[in-house]
Parts: C-alpha cells; sequence; structure tokens
C-alpha cells in the first residue's frame, strides 16, 4: 500500500502512532482506499461472469483486505485457502475454534514485553475482544453485505478455509549484495524501515538521533535506506555511511560481515534476519510489527525501540545490546535450527495448497466446532464465574461457622467463669454477684463484690 500524499507517508512516524488517535488515521487511509477498490470489484459485473465461468477447483486470498472471500462468494468458489502476510494472532484463533489467548502469544496490536503486569495482561485480553466485535462493522463486510451477501460474517472466511497459510519463514529472492561495501567494512548494520514508513519523510528529532549513532560507532558501516533525494540527506557527511533507495535486503542480511539489523519489523523483514541469523533492533509503527519485535526479544536476538522512546541513548544501549557476543551466537542458532527444517516453507506451502486442490469436494476435517462457541463459553467465563461463586460461598460458610463457633467458646468460657465467682471463696474476699453482659461480639462479667 502507497500512501497518496506525503502527510499519509509522515503519519507513520508521529511518536503517537502506537496511540488511539493516530491509529485511526492510519487505519481510516486503509479503509478509504480498501473499499472505493472493492465496491469497483463488485460492481464490474462482466468481469465477474467471466471469471465464473472459469469454474476454479481452488482460490486464496488474505484476510487483511476480505473483499476477495466476498468476492469467491460471488463467483461461486467454495473451496479456498487463507494466507495471511503475519503471524497467526489472537483475532484469527477464535474464528479457527483454538484456545484462547494468554500473555505467552503476544497479542498483535499490544507493545508489552512477556513480563505483563496486570493492567497489561488485560489489555492484551480485551484487545482481540474489541477487535471481534469491531470486525463485524467492517466497511467491506458492508460492501459485501450490499453486492453478495447479507449474512456474511468475518468468520467464515477463516472457518470454511482448507488452510490458513502464515507467513512465518517466508522471503524473496533479491539481486546480489553491494560486495565492495563489505570488502572495507569491519563491520555492517542495516538500516531500512520499509516500504511504507519511508526514511526521508522520518522527522528531524529521529534522523538526528540516528545520525548520532551513526557517529558514535565509527567502526562500523552504516547502509541506510533513505528514498527521496528532494529532501536532503542531513548525514551525507558522514565517511562511515552509505544511503541508498532501494537495497538488496535478503543478500545484505545474509552476508557473514552483517552484524545488525534496524527495522520496522515487518514480518518478512523479520523472516529474513532470523533466518540469516542477524540480530535486530526493532522500531514498531503499526499492526503486528509491535508483536515481532517483542517476540525477537523474548528469543533474545533482538531489542525493541518505541517511537516515543527513539533518541540517541535507547539506540545505542540497543545497538550495544545486538552486536555482543549473547546476541550474534543466539541469533546464529536459531538460524541453524530454522534452516534444518525438514520441510521448507516453498514446498509445504505448494504440498498443501495442492492437497486442498485435489480433496475439495470431501467435508473439511480440521473444522472445529468451537469455533461457532459464544464469548462466553469461548474465554471460559461461565466456568470462572461457577468456581468463582463456588469458592466465594465455601469462604463465607467457613467464616461465618467458625465466627459463630467462637461466640458460642466465648460465652461458655463466660459461664463457667460466673460459676467460678460464686463458688470460690478467695480468702476473705467473695462475690456477691455476677453478671454476663455483651456489647455487639465482646462479651464481659461484671462482678459485685461483698
Amino acid at each position: 500500500m502507497n500512501f497518496t500524499n506525503e502527510n499519509d507517508g509522515q503519519a507513520v512516524w508521529d511518536t503517537r502512532s502506537f496511540e488511539a488517535t493516530n491509529n485511526v488515521y492510519i487505519i481510516k487511509v486503509w479503509n478509504d482506499a480498501a473499499t472505493d477498490a472493492c465496491r469497483r470489484l463488485f460492481a464490474d459485473v462482466d468481469f465477474a461472469e467471466r471469471v465464473k465461468a472459469e469454474k476454479f477447483d481452488i482460490a486464496f486470498s488474505e484476510p487483511l483486505d476480505i473483499c476477495g472471500f466476498g468476492f469467491f462468494k460471488l463467483i461461486n468458489v467454495t473451496n479456498y485457502v487463507a494466507t495471511i502476510p503475519m503471524s497467526l494472532s489472537e483475532f484469527g484463533l477464535k474464528s479457527l475454534g483454538l484456545p484462547g489467548q494468554g500473555n505467552s502469544k503476544f497479542a498483535t496490536t499490544t507493545i508489552y514485553d512477556t513480563g505483563l503486569s496486570f493492567w497489561d495482561r488485560t489489555v492484551d485480553f480485551v484487545t482481540p475482544i474489541v477487535v471481534d466485535i469491531i470486525n463485524d462493522y467492517d466497511v467491506s463486510i458492508k460492501a459485501i453485505w450490499e453486492y453478495v451477501d447479507p449474512n456474511f460474517t468475518y468468520d467464515q472466511i477463516y472457518a470454511n478455509a482448507r488452510y490458513v497459510f502464515c507467513n512465518t519463514e517466508e522471503h524473496v529472492d533479491c539481486p546480489r549484495p553491494l560486495k565492495k561495501v563489505f570488502k572495507t567494512a569491519n563491520g555492517v548494520v542495516v538500516v531500512s524501515f520499509g516500504s511504507i514508513a519511508q526514511s526521508a519523510n522520518m522527522p528531524m528529532p529521529l534522523k538526528s538521533a540516528l545520525i548520532s549513532l551513526f557517529e558514535a560507532f565509527p567502526e562500523i558501516t552504516f547502509i541506510w535506506k533513505y528514498e527521496n533525494d528532494t529532501i536532503p540527506n542531513p548525514a551525507s557527511h558522514l565517511k562511515n555511511l552509505i544511503t541508498k533507495k532501494w537495497l538488496p535486503q535478503k543478500q545484505l542480511l545474509s552476508h557473514p560481515k552483517t552484524l545488525a539489523f534496524i527495522t520496522h519489523g515487518g514480518m518478512n523483514s523479520i523472516i529474513e534476519t532470523v533466518r540469516a541469523g542477524v540480530p535486530a533492533i526493532t522500531v514498531p509503527m503499526f499492526g503486528d510489527q509491535f508483536r515481532n519485535g517483542r517476540m525477537l526479544k523474548y528469543r533474545g536476538i533482538g531489542e525493541v525501540v518505541l517511537k516515543a522512546e527513539f533518541n540517541f541513548r535507547t539506540l545505542q544501549s540497543a545497538l550495544k545490546k545486538v552486536i555482543s557476543p549473547n546476541y550474534q551466537k543466539q541469533a546464529n542458532d536459531i538460524a541453524a535450527v530454522i534452516r534444518g527444517k525438514p520441510m521448507q516453507p516453498k514446498e509445504r506451502f505448494i504440498k498443501y495448497f495442492e492437497h486442498a486442490a485435489n480433496f475439495g469436494y470431501v467435508e473439511d476435517l480440521l473444522n472445529m466446532k468451537m469455533r461457532r462457541t459464544s464469548v462466553i463459553g469461548y474465554y471460559d467465563l461461565d466456568l470462572f464465574g461457577f468456581f468463582g461463586v463456588v469458592i466465594f460461598s465455601v469462604v463465607y460458610v467457613v467464616i461465618t461457622v467458625a465466627r459463630r463457633l467462637c461466640r458460642r467458646i466465648v460465652y461458655f468460657v463466660a459461664q463457667m467463669m460466673i460459676l467460678m465467682f460464686r463458688m470460690v471463696d478467695f480468702k476473705s474476699v467473695r462475690t456477691k454477684s455476677a453478671t454476663l453482659y455483651r456489647n455487639g461480639s465482646v462479651m464481659f462479667v461484671q462482678v459485685s463484690m461483698r
């Protein structure tokens, strides 16, 4: 997706973009573009009829823009797979009938680490529920209701898919690396924030923080993806800096002299750096990038720098960590495990896609009925409520019985004391009378001497 104007491009660099206010603006830009494309697709009746006449055996699309799945229904293609350009989040788990989320699963849009406080876990718990409700009012769904099926739901996308392919190790070949750079460099750090968050649109305070970082490590060569010649590059005077409008990212990361990667945290970039065995500093912008950065930090192969904390000190601290031997070894070990998997992503995708196409006429044996469970049942809220009432009742009964038993014991002791005062001769002192008094839960004996 390309933003239509410079203001849209600069919005992703807003240090408030992890907050709700700016996220609303980014989502609006996305929805406006997606809605326009969706309505034009459904309005092209001739195109739909031509595609329908082909009688395709299988189709695939991705659920970030659900219009494609509505189009499948329009052309009567019921056998399809879903492809997700990121890891499967809690937003898709419920639709598949899989168990609910916990903090170990890293909710996609939250920014917290795995050592979660009560409030952090509350946000992680509530976010998928809120998004699940919002999905029912998605703009694209309204277009599908209008042109295709008024009963179409977001859950149908995942639930009716033969397979759901997640982008966990997919990567794309790129041209050869810049060999001349590596011949003269003691070590290289690649800096790229993807195609949407362009460095040329970065606010000057953030650029200054990066420039200070480059100056602080003169022994390292930094390769910075800087896209726009019309905006002067303020770091052009640095001898250890190379700027390019485009980078052969995969090849750069795969070179043995590459020490680290400063990235926005898109899943393709994450997979490329992990498979190359290069630790990363993630500066998440939106979407799954927060989770992706936390994932690397959890595995000990990355650090996360939020835009609100994007300054020289935090960048310097993060870079010192990721170029340390511990991070480098951990990154290489994980890369070796991934590269040694018995079935690589391309082979796995092709085999399962062919399997779905060949057996589309058979009932989906992987369809879990749990997906039809209500929100109460899905999150076991009824069980929590039941056991909460039981525990409260047991505690209440125990406390009530204990209090009454204590009162009876005190009353019995007090009666015995009265008898003792009446019967015992304390030398020359005798009791004239003894009376038991009670004030609330306190009992006492008043003794009159004769």
